[in-house]
């Protein structure tokens, strides 16, 4: 008798267990309640029809902490490169917040530069590069803010064998970047300058001011 009461309650939580997981699996679908951050990246591939975006890195922001826990995401299909932001918060889960989109080239290296947030005390301007490696022969890529080197970018592999980069840093300002591509020789592929999205540049409204 008690071991039929042990299993009829074991079914029983098995069932709460399993109802709880469909509601959740269907607030995700349905943008009520953000599971993971490919659910914030869904919302924003619908904003800017860029179909389906692979998630491919992100970074902390740490500006983010008092409204919930931010992220930075870095996104791309063969057609678009995508920054955009995500927050956490127990109530929602991830949701989608600013985002830029760019379009992708036939050029040495696709990039897109954003500053994402400021620290009003610091009157800091923290930025993100993120961007892919289209020429071969591309070694190294930097990045130069008023002349001065800014960053130089750490080249990771993606799962497609593909080469990318996400780089951070500050500035006391929002500037244009200058990306310069350069062989294994020093040589100059590509110098260009990228403009430097902000969070006044595009917003998905979600609950964040500009």
């Amino acid at each position: 008798m008690r071991k039929k009461r042990m299993m009829t309650r074991r079914r029983s939580a098995l069932r709460w267990l399993a109802a709880l997981c469909l509601l959740m699996l269907a607030c995700d679908l349905t943008g009520l309640y953000g599971l993971t951050l490919r659910s914030a990246l869904r919302r924003q591939e619908q904003y800017f029809f860029t179909g389906d975006l692979t998630l491919v890195d992100s970074v902390t922001d740490g500006y983010e902490t008092e409204v919930g826990v931010g992220r930075v995401l870095a996104a791309e299909n063969r057609d678009v490169l995508l920054v955009g932001m995500a927050r956490w918060t127990p109530w929602h889960g991830w949701k989608a917040g600013f985002a830029w989109p760019v379009e992708r080239t036939d050029s040495a290296v696709d990039a897109v530069a954003a500053y994402y947030s400021w620290d009003y005390e610091g009157n800091q301007y923290p930025h993100v590069l993120f961007g892919y490696v289209n020429d071969p022969e591309t070694a190294r890529v930097q990045f130069r803010v008023d002349g001065s080197l800014a960053a130089e970018a750490v080249l990771w592999t993606d799962r497609d064998g593909q080469r990318y980069f996400l780089e951070e840093y500050v500035t006391d300002f929002p500037a244009s970047v200058r990306l310069i591509a350069l062989d294994r020789q020093g040589g100059v592929l590509e110098d260009r300058m990228i403009s430097s999205k902000s969070r006044a540049y595009i917003s998905l409204g979600y609950d964040w001011d500009i």
